[in-house]
């Protein structure tokens, strides 16, 4: 296949140059501006992602588990190293080559993009990976096979700098219909990991209904919650895939992968925030220094089917021996379901 393709290597610095120029400046807003709108799109969301960071220290960080913290600072820093390297990377197209078409088009940096952000998105993907397993009743095998996903989307991403640098020496993005097939693959793998995650979170809280008409309307809540969070990345994910179907050599196709690894971060954050927001909102209390996380700990008074309670009247707050709730927005094993379902001294 390389073998039809124009031996850019073994141009001179003039007629690459020569090339960029004409492919580029025909259309200097759609050509050139995905480059400079990555960049804005990206710092955008970093005002975002450090405002929801300082939110979950100041409310939540102190009684996480040691795995959350640990992963929520990674991301943090993961992003924000993204976030100086893509103003390097910007400074060196608009700044120290301005006026120099063959530095939009040269391989180096953006062959990188796709497994540094995986580095971001897949941990996030791992943090969601577990919710849902766990709310999914600890289903084996549906951790199976997100585990694969995020795992193949990694590799995919590993392949494609091996193909580039090692195989088919790409110094220019005019040629990237040569690996079409290893980036959509990696495209629909992550799509897919999406997709399921998405899909089995809201099943997994819809089915933790109790019947009990409050109790519901928070699942609901939670459901609706999980769709927002998750909406950004898929959405922008899906819009990457038909636009590389559709223009493969586009510019448009960078601006889709820089702005990417932040989606995955914000709506992480926000899932994270969402525990405080959402004890707020029920009128309940943080559950202090006891040392637990900081999750939604509260259980249902022991009541009759059928008959509605006023919600935030009957809410309390368990206390250390009681807890044994969620893990981070995992309701399976909520105890108020447990004092609907299953309290062997219960009569009804």
């Amino acid at each position: 296949m390389s073998s039809e393709l124009p031996d850019f290597g073994a141009m001179s610095p003039e007629q690459l140059e020569a090339i960029a120029k004409a492919g580029l400046s025909a259309n200097r807003g759609l050509n050139l501006g995905p480059f400079l709108l990555g960049g804005i799109f990206d710092i955008a969301l970093y005002g975002i992602m450090t405002q929801q960071y300082m939110t979950w220290w100041q409310f939540s960080k102190p009684n996480d588990r040691s795995v959350t913290k640990w992963l929520t600072h990674y991301i943090f820093f993961a992003s924000t190293v993204w976030s100086i390297a893509l103003i390097a990377y910007e400074m060196g197209k608009f700044v120290y080559h301005f006026g120099q078409y063959n530095y939009f088009l040269e391989t180096a940096w953006p062959s990188a993009f796709p497994m540094v952000g995986w580095s971001m998105s897949g941990a996030v993907q791992a943090f969601y990976a577990k919710r849902s397993y766990r709310l999914n009743g600890k289903n084996k095998y549906l951790l199976a096979l997100i585990s694969f996903l995020i795992v193949a989307e990694g590799a995919c991403t590993v392949v494609i700098v091996v193909l580039i640098h090692a195989k088919y020496h790409l110094v220019s993005q005019l040629q990237a219909h040569v690996l079409e097939q290893e980036v959509r693959l990696w495209q629909c793998m992550t799509l897919g990991t999406d997709i399921v995650i998405t899909g089995s979170l809201a099943w997994g809280l819809y089915k933790s209904r109790t019947g009990w008409s409050n109790t519901d309307a928070l699942v609901k809540k939670l459901i609706l919650l999980t769709l927002e969070t998750q909406l950004g990345p898929t959405l922008i994910m899906c819009a990457f895939v038909v636009q590389f179907s559709i223009a493969t050599t586009s510019t448009v196709s960078l601006f889709m992968d820089l702005i990417i690894p932040k989606a995955y971060t914000v709506g992480y954050l926000a899932t994270l925030n969402s525990r405080y927001n959402l004890r707020r909102d029920l009128g309940g209390q943080s559950s202090g220094g006891n040392g637990r996380s900081n999750d939604i700990e509260y259980s249902m008074p022991e009541t009759r089917l059928g008959v509605n309670r006023s919600f935030k009247s009957d809410i309390r707050e368990l206390d250390e021996h009681e807890a044994e709730s969620v893990d981070n927005l995992d309701y399976a094993e909520n105890l108020s379901k447990q004092n609907l379902h299953g309290r062997s001294d219960q009569k009804f």
